[in-house]
Parts: structure tokens; C-alpha cells; sequence
């Protein structure tokens, strides 16, 4: 990792793990991914509710490393 990221950029393994359904063979394949900080907090509040699986590889110090808990599921719509 560059120097100049070491404080301003954080390094995730994420995959939306996807399986054949008739062969059960895996058809997704992960990635590592970086992120600003903004872009941490966005991914940390969303990324679990989309079918993301994330594994942290590397976060600058201060820098939630859980994810946010899912609080719904499904679409929101409104009340008349």
C-alpha cells in the first residue's frame, strides 16, 4: 500500500457470492475494493442490505470496521 494511503483510504474484500442453482458451482468472484472515508461510511450503512459480503483488509485508525445492522428489508413506499 502507498504511503499516502495509509491514512486516507481504507482496503476491503467484497463479493456479492452468487451460486448456480443447477450445478451449485460458485458464479461470483470477489474483488478488492478501495474506499475514501465518505465512501466507507456510505458502503458500511448500504452494502450489507444489497448482498454485499465484506471483509475488511485494511481501515485507517478511527474508522468503523462493522457494518451498520439491516433495520428493513424490501421497499419502502408511502402512505396515502
Amino acid at each position: 500500500m502507498p504511503a499516502n494511503e495509509k491514512e486516507y483510504v481504507g482496503h476491503v474484500f467484497q463479493e456479492q457470492i452468487r451460486f448456480n442453482p443447477v450445478t451449485g458451482d460458485r458464479m461470483s468472484k470477489g474483488f478488492v475494493q478501495k474506499y475514501d472515508r465518505q465512501g466507507w461510511d456510505n458502503f458500511r450503512r448500504y452494502g450489507g442490505s444489497q448482498g454485499w459480503t465484506i471483509v475488511p483488509i485494511y481501515l485507517p485508525s478511527g474508522w468503523a470496521k462493522e457494518l451498520d445492522p439491516i433495520t428493513t428489508i424490501g421497499k419502502r413506499t408511502k402512505q396515502r
